[in-house]
């Protein structure tokens, strides 16, 4: 594939694909390559902004898809960079954004293998349909996160929500004049249900943690929120009250404005009982929660 422009950068006109063979008729030729990009990289961000992207949850939402692609579908977009957790390399700074994002727990758990989420693909598209925006990727998700009664319940202080809150912010005053929340990511259930958890009990748990997250994100009274499932095959199995958890993300979006509820690809899973997406999967997921975008903020 052709390399442009930074060294490593490989770029291939595969923003709408999420799984397949990358094959010559996918990739342009090295100056209609250049080219493309050019016209579509903004000069200067300062002159033009960031659309900011926050992506909670646990890890479908951080990312262990295999394998990372990072000369094909995993691409780097030079229209696309991340303001990486605290504690992970590049803290505090907005830098190219790359598989594996850095969320707070990429560092957490040695010896397991980090990969593809949902972000990169849903901020390649969303770059794509916003030409003259950048687009920054807050990655703020934890691996094995629950949300009622810990880590992203708002009743508890001193959380992984406490933290995200603290980045978003902090990503929003990094980017400087023009920036604007565009969306909020959230792909998160698993450890919720394997703690029994109810429907009714997750759903309002749910809803306390988007107005949460609106009222205390800067610029984000109205973000759109846009929630992933869980593994559908993992979910169906089903895995504690995996089920009732599926059920209360449906039920958002008729509970909340500016909501949406998109499910993943089938038969794209890896790792115990199917419980992650793979990289294809994961892919898809992002795919599928950008075109849910419009959705969300038509839900009014």
């Amino acid at each position: 594939m052709p390399t442009v422009g930074t060294p490593g950068l490989q770029v291939a006109s595969v923003l709408g694909k999420t799984s397949g063979t990358v094959t010559g008729s996918d990739v342009l030729a090295d100056g209609t390559v250049a080219a493309a990009l050019a016209a579509k990289v903004p000069a200067s961000a300062s002159a033009v902004g960031y659309d900011l992207i926050a992506v909670m949850g646990q890890s479908n939402a951080s990312g262990y898809g295999l394998t990372i692609d990072a000369t094909g579908y995993d691409f780097t977009d030079p229209r696309v960079y991340q303001y990486p957790a605290a504690g992970q390399t590049y803290a505090g700074s907005i830098v190219q954004a790359y598989e594996p994002l850095r969320h707070p727990d990429r560092t957490s758990t040695p010896g397991i293998p980090f990969g593809v989420g949902p972000a990169l693909t849903f901020g390649k598209l969303y770059a794509d349909a916003n030409p003259g925006r950048r687009v920054l990727l807050v990655p703020a998700a934890y691996q094995g996160a629950r949300l009622v009664g810990s880590d992203w319940d708002p009743a508890v202080p001193g959380t992984f929500l406490t933290a995200a809150v603290t980045q978003v912010n902090a990503a929003t005053a990094a980017a400087g004049a023009g920036a604007r929340l565009a969306a909020i990511l959230w792909v998160q259930g698993e450890t919720d249900a394997l703690s029994n958890v109810t429907q009714a009990t997750y759903q309002a748990k749910l809803v306390a943690l988007i107005a949460y997250l609106r009222a205390n994100l800067t610029g984000g009274s109205a973000t759109p929120f846009l929630i992933g499932s869980m593994v559908p095959g993992w979910t169906s199995t089903p895995n504690g009250t995996s089920t009732q958890i599926a059920a209360a993300h449906a039920a958002i979006p008729a509970a909340v404005t500016r909501t949406a509820y998109v499910v993943g690809p089938s038969g794209q899973s890896q790792d115990s009982g199917g419980i992650h997406y793979n990289a294809a999967g994961a892919r898809a997921l992002g795919k599928s929660m950008f075109d849910a975008l419009a959705t969300a903020s038509a839900n009014v």
